[in-house]
């Protein structure tokens, strides 16, 4: 394996004031069995907890369609890889897998075809082995053809990753997802600052959850973000949800300008 280090490439915000933009650190380039692809780091101003992010795009198209000849996905990934249905699908699941892989070995000493993982009981994937790693923790998420992995060494980490769609969230979801305090402080906004607005609420609490390992069986509604102060991201439970809003520490930014990323992290133990 070849690791080369190239320019960094900083991100680009949704727009002036909405929301900080990414810093990006270093790029780098993968080479191995002839095949490459590129994935950058975020810079996010705490050193216990890395970013990186790449999209499909980044990715030799041999990788995406043939990724046995890479040697890097598991058996039970490459039977899961070949029940999607869709192509873009596949190639997304693919570029999850090589780049959580390759990421784990920048923290541990396995290879990235070494990595083996397992499922809670609400689907929250895990080292399972090699069984010396100890206290490494990742989450993942990918939107379109966006993958992004926040590694930990000491924190529970969660992350989530959403394209911002042209269209405002439906009155459907917003009071399923919004608690009355997120909606009436939506409802003051312009149209478009309220688009921008729900997915940050919505990344924002996918990222709690995540990083809880719960899933969906928390609800969001019980989790409620103050965004108003642009330097700060503050949290507070109620309802089902027992927790300790001083524990947690939420990160936002920009990708692409398409894209809002959220990151959870809560120092052990839960």
């Amino acid at each position: 394996m070849l690791i080369q280090l190239t320019a960094a490439i900083p991100g680009a915000p949704l727009s002036a004031g909405e929301l900080p933009e990414a810093r990006v650190g270093t790029e780098w380039r993968l080479e191995e069995n002839a095949t490459t692809f590129m994935a950058r780091e975020l810079l996010i101003a705490d050193d216990r907890v890395a970013v990186w992010y790449c999209r499909v795009c980044d990715f030799d198209a041999g990788v995406l369609a043939l990724p046995e000849t890479l040697g890097l996905m598991s058996n039970d990934e490459l039977v899961r890889y070949r029940q999607f249905h869709f192509e873009h699908d596949r190639q997304l699941f693919v570029a999850t897998r090589v780049l959580l892989r390759c990421v784990l070995s920048r923290f541990g000493t396995a290879a990235p075809r070494e990595w083996r993982f397992a499922r809670n009981a609400y689907g929250r994937p895990a080292i399972a082995s090699p069984s010396a790693v100890q206290g490494l923790h990742f989450n993942l998420s990918h939107t379109r053809d966006l993958v992004v992995c926040a590694v930990s060494a000491c924190k529970t980490i969660g992350v989530d990753a959403e394209w911002v769609a042209p269209v405002r969230p439906t009155a459907v979801i917003v009071p399923w997802a919004l608690s009355s305090q997120e909606a009436l402080f939506m409802a003051t906004l312009p149209p478009a600052a309220q688009r921008i607005a729900f997915y940050r609420f919505w990344t924002l609490k996918e990222a709690y959850v995540k990083a809880r390992g719960m899933g969906l069986s928390l609800p969001l509604s019980d989790v409620m973000f103050d965004i108003r102060d642009k330097h700060r991201i503050d949290v507070a439970f109620k309802g089902k949800i027992t927790d300790c809003a001083m524990h947690w520490r939420f990160r936002q930014f920009s990708v692409f300008g398409r894209y809002i990323v959220a990151i959870a992290g809560r120092s052990p133990p839960l």
